[in-house]
């Protein structure tokens, strides 16, 4: 079984399920027993191990990984480590478990890593197998719930950077900290409040600002006090309570015109911020 770049062979039972953004792609696998696999992307890729269920409760699996060839064999302490093969790396690993894995890869692409300062030269990895990083693991997480291009570049582009940071990848010269002005900012502030029913993406706010998307995200939190999606949320949300709060209009009416992509997104995502689900927010008013 293959999903572009990623096959499968001798497996027992295969779960796979993918979701794809511009910068890269998310693929959550469910493999039991015995298994080899091999992944050849034209991206950087970390796998992320979730977790490993036995008969015998054990969390430990043996098995072997080449990269492009080189046999590293990998005793993994699952829920603990990651695996990074860099773009055009061939990868192949076999697991000689009798347990059920699960793991996460992540692809990204490389249209994103030319977004690094330096580009794909001021971006060096190496191929790494057993990597104990707690803040991979989270990210990860973050990203197995993303909702939005915009939040999974984000995600994507700090795993690219923590992966780099943690293989003491080599930094380019000369890095220097970015500045809006105040006519940028007001044009950014513009164009998010115009745009919260659509879809905002960093490309399109760093392409106003006229920096790379790597600039762009320090720069705007350095200005706006918050990351690019943590901001324009809090804007379609303080948009929906006003709906909720001023309008008759239905919660599934406030949920798309403020960009949310279905109500139970918007009805979690407005408790978490507000402490109340909108239609509660609502009964309080008498509405």
């Amino acid at each position: 079984m293959g999903s572009d770049g990623l096959v499968y062979s001798d497996e027992k039972e295969l779960q796979l399920s993918s979701c794809c953004w511009d910068y890269g792609r998310v693929d959550r696998v469910r493999v039991s027993g015995p298994h080899q696999a091999r992944l050849v992307r034209p991206a950087h890729t970390l796998i992320v191990y979730d977790g490993y269920h036995s008969a015998d409760g054990n969390t430990t699996i043996n098995g072997d990984v080449w990269f492009d060839q080189k046999r590293t064999p990998a005793t993994r302490v699952i829920g603990q480590v990651a695996d990074i093969i860099p773009s055009g790396c061939d990868f192949d690993a076999i697991s000689y478990a009798e347990g059920t894995l699960s793991y996460t890869a992540i692809s990204i692409s490389p249209r994103l890593i030319e977004q690094m300062p330096g580009g794909k030269a001021g971006l060096i990895i190496e191929p790494g197998a057993n990597l104990r990083n707690p803040l991979l693991k989270q990210l990860c997480l973050g990203l197995q719930e993303s909702d939005s291009e915009l939040h999974a570049s984000s995600l994507m582009m700090a795993m690219l950077a923590e992966a780099a940071r943690y293989q003491h990848a080599a930094t380019p010269d000369g890095l220097h900290r970015e500045t809006l002005s105040r006519p940028v900012r007001e044009r950014l502030a513009s164009y998010i409040e115009d745009s919260l029913g659509e879809n905002i993406t960093l490309q399109a706010m760093a392409q106003i600002a006229e920096l790379s998307i790597f600039h762009f995200s320090r720069a705007f939190r350095q200005h706006f006090g918050l990351p690019p999606y943590q901001y324009v949320l809090s804007r379609r949300l303080e948009r929906a309570r006003q709906q909720v709060t001023q309008t008759t209009l239905t919660l599934t009416a406030i949920a798309l015109q403020c960009g949310f992509s279905s109500p139970g997104q918007f009805s979690t995502q407005f408790r978490r911020y507000f402490g109340l689900t909108p239609s509660a927010m609502r009964l309080t008013l008498g509405r």
